[in-house]
C-alpha cells in the first residue's frame, strides 16, 4: 500500500535543522564568552583587593591623624601609621602613604597596579586632616568604581 507523501514517515533530521541548532548553541556560546570573560573578571578581582588595602590603609590614616598632634608629619609613611605595606598583594601593585604637597595639611594613600592593556589602575583616598576631617575616595583608569 502506498502512503501519500504527506503521511510518509521521516527518520533523522534535515539538514536545516541541523544548521539551526548549530547556529542557535553557537550565539548561546558567544554570548556566554562575553558574559564571563575571564580576563575581566580577573582585573575587577585585583581591583576589588586594592580597594580593601586601601580602604584598610586610610582608616588606619584616619586613626593616626586623630590621635596625633602634628600628623602631617607623624602620620606620612606606612610604618609611622603602623600598617604592613601590601605592596605586591596582588601581584604588580604599590600602595604609598604620603602627606600633602600644597599647604593644606592632608594625608594620601594610593594604590596602584597595571592593568593587562597597560594601563594604570590607581585608587586613593585623601584625607583632610584640618580645619575638620574630610575624606575623598577617586579612582582612574579601572573597570570598577567606588
Amino acid at each position: 500500500m502506498n502512503l501519500p507523501s504527506f503521511q510518509k514517515k521521516s527518520f533523522g533530521f534535515t539538514l536545516i535543522e541541523l544548521l539551526v541548532v548549530i547556529v542557535v548553541i553557537g550565539i548561546l556560546a558567544g554570548v556566554i564568552i562575553v558574559v564571563i570573560n575571564p580576563n575581566l573578571q580577573q582585573e575587577k578581582a585585583k581591583e576589588g583587593v586594592i580597594k580593601g588595602n586601601v580602604d584598610k590603609i586610610g582608616q588606619a590614616v584616619i586613626a593616626c591623624a586623630s590621635s596625633t598632634p602634628n600628623p602631617h608629619s607623624a602620620c606620612d609613611t606606612m610604618a609611622k601609621v603602623g600598617v604592613i605595606d601590601p605592596s605586591g598583594s596582588p601581584e604588580g601593585s604599590t600602595y604609598d602613604v604620603y602627606p600633602s604637597a600644597s599647604g593644606d595639611v592632608s594625608l594620601y594613600v594610593l594604590g596602584m597596579y597595571t592593568t593587562s592593556t597597560g594601563a594604570f589602575c590607581t585608587y586613593y583616598i585623601k584625607t583632610q586632616v584640618e580645619p575638620t576631617f574630610l575624606t575623598t575616595r577617586t579612582w582612574s583608569g579601572c573597570h570598577t568604581s567606588w
